[in-house]
């Protein structure tokens, strides 16, 4: 089959089922999938005739050049959603509502792993497809808030936030699981998971300078910006690529990037209808996996995945939402809002099958559910008031209760947070975020950040004991899952522990430097500073040999940065002495 023929099918193809999407309301990428599936090599159509015409003439069965543009297509929506990324929208959500959608996505994972590890999955396969079950569709979900005239809900902004934090897991797992084998060495997907990190970072602080230094030297024509932009995504990427980190990972961290410089909203409406083309190649690349005959004689399987998909993204949004404060009502509107499978599901997918952990039909049932789990939505979205009244018939009164409880409680810590902590001074110390100071006195910022110190360590040191006592118990699924959660409130706890010290220590220093004017004193002070996390480190690897998981690791990791930073503080201090 000629290039430009299979270009032309697939192009006139993907017009055609997106226009008939558009006129029955429903999200374009139904029809961009629903493209695929009629021209690709399992196509139902195979063997019509029109007439004289056979369909079988326009059946695509070389692979080779739509890859390509998917391939592109890929990267430029990794892209787009780098673009629409920043620490700044991200810190002005609120900690409760991130912590909302954290409990939405560590929820719908744990549900989604019990139900898939008893299909007969292996572990490490029922890890990925917990995650790409999890997870929800960003544009899916906007076009279906678009068109339904729900976007001014108040319970958008809390869809919003699950949808950020989603998509940036998403492209953490993407650039932890690049490797291959990494899954199998704990030691590995730890370093893995620093590596990400530490990119992250390097992308945030160094990166965007970088790019805004070459974009402010490009010519302003639009034609110009999209070459630039176009060709440093592409570099990006093969430069994440050969750091093993992954080709999507380094297209999020372009995007990331260039959301700093003056140009973004110029250059994201520039490059639009080239996401949009490449975009659709994407999708219409993965119909074009979905065997419908394969669906049916594995309905069975297809079916209880659907189920999944779609019951544990619900119940775990439901959840959610309703301890961040709304009603059951409005908390069954956005559980039925964020019931659409993610498209990032599908190159996790891809990902596992290209390194033989995932079956090779994965992709086309990840397909077939992205279309079962959007029509589900598109056809509940108005009847939250319905689901609800069900909802309370069917759950024991009981359990309502405690739900109601939990829910008022959980308002009530969220209104204490408000007034009582204040984390406006770690992020004002991220660049480029301004540079805005602590609010509070400084006495009563210091009290804070020391009561917050404790809280964090005693939770770290209940966590840590309890994960202990769990390994000298009988193993079983319910454990595990308890472990998984004990192990992630450790990594967690111990991290904030780590922040609030670290700025309890600078705030001393500051308060202690001001009162004296000893120079040797203050490089004391930076010394100890950095003496006293040494010892933390020395604890937390200790810790660490008792410890099954890998990710135990990441808190004395996050120990050990913060004592590179005291350290060069001291370095700093001791070089000004001698100068």
């Amino acid at each position: 089959m000629e290039p430009i023929f299979i270009i032309a099918v697939s192009v006139t193809a993907i017009l055609l089922i997106s226009l008939l999407t558009e006129k029955m309301r429903l999200p374009i990428v139904l029809g961009l999938l629903l493209a695929g599936i009629l021209v690709g090599p399992a196509s139902p159509l195979k063997g019509f005739q029109i007439g004289p015409f056979s369909l079988s003439n326009v059946i695509i069965t070389e692979f080779e050049l739509v890859n390509i543009f998917a391939a592109l297509g890929s990267t430029l929506i990794l892209f787009g959603i780098g673009l629409e990324f920043s620490l700044m929208r991200l810190s002005q959500m609120g900690l409760f509502t991130l912590l909302g959608g954290a409990v939405k996505i560590g929820l719908a994972y744990s549900l989604s792993y019990i139900v898939v590890s008893q299909l007969g999955f292996a572990p490490i396969a029922a890890m990925y497809l917990a995650l790409i079950l999890s997870l929800s569709s960003t544009p899916i979900i906007a076009k279906i808030l678009e068109q339904k005239d729900k976007i001014r809900r108040p319970e958008v902004p809390f869809i919003v936030t699950v949808l950020v934090l989603e998509d940036l897991v998403a492209v953490f797992a993407l650039g932890i699981i690049s490797t291959p084998g990494i899954l199998g060495d704990n030691y590995a997907l730890a370093v893995s998971f620093f590596k990400v990190v530490l990119t992250f970072i390097f992308a945030y602080i160094i990166l965007s300078r970088i790019v805004q230094f070459l974009l402010s030297h490009i010519s302003k024509a639009n034609e110009t910006l999209v070459l630039a932009t176009v060709s440093i995504a592409l570099t990006i990427s093969y430069l994440s690529e050969a750091l093993g980190m992954g080709f999507s990972v380094g297209a999020f961290l372009a995007g990331s990037a260039i959301a700093t410089s003056t140009q973004a909203r110029r250059i994201e409406e520039a490059i639009r209808p080239f996401n949009l083309l490449f975009a659709s190649f994407f999708f219409f690349s993965i119909g074009m996996l979905v065997d419908v005959s394969a669906t049916f004689s594995h309905i069975v399987l297809i079916g209880a995945i659907i189920a999944i998909a779609i019951g544990g993204k619900f119940l775990a949004s439901a959840f959610s939402a309703y301890l961040s404060g709304f009603s059951g009502r409005s908390a069954c509107f956005a559980a039925v809002a964020l019931v659409p499978l993610s498209e990032l599901s599908l190159l996790i997918g891809a990902k596992g099958v290209s390194l033989g952990i995932l079956p090779p039909n994965t992709l086309g049932i990840m397909a077939t559910t992205i279309v079962a789990s959007t029509i589900a939505s598109v056809a509940l979205i108005n009847r939250e008031n319905s689901i609800y009244g069900a909802l309370v018939s069917i759950v024991p009164r009981f359990l309502l209760e405690n739900a109601r409880t939990l829910r008022s409680t959980s308002i009530k810590l969220h209104r204490s947070a408000q007034q009582n902590m204040r984390y406006n001074s770690i992020i004002a110390h991220l660049p480029p975020i301004g540079q805005v100071r602590e609010s509070l006195p400084t006495n009563d910022y210091l009290r804070l950040l020391l009561g917050n110190s404790v809280f964090f360590a005693v939770l770290s040191l209940v966590s840590f004991g309890s994960m202990f006592f769990l390994q000298n118990l009988a193993a079983s699924d319910a454990h595990s899952v308890l472990s998984s959660m004990l192990l992630l409130g450790f990594v967690l706890s111990s991290t904030v522990f780590a922040i609030n010290l670290n700025s309890a220590l600078t705030s001393i220093s500051r308060t202690l430097g001001r009162g004296f004017s000893n120079k040797y004193f203050f490089c004391a002070l930076q010394f100890s500073a950095a003496l006293l996390f040494l010892l933390l480190l020395i604890l937390l690897l200790a810790a660490n040999q008792l410890l099954p998981s890998s990710l135990a690791i990441l808190p004395a990791l996050s120990f050990a940065a913060l004592l590179l930073l005291r350290l060069l503080k001291a370095a700093k201090s001791a070089l000004l002495l001698l100068s």
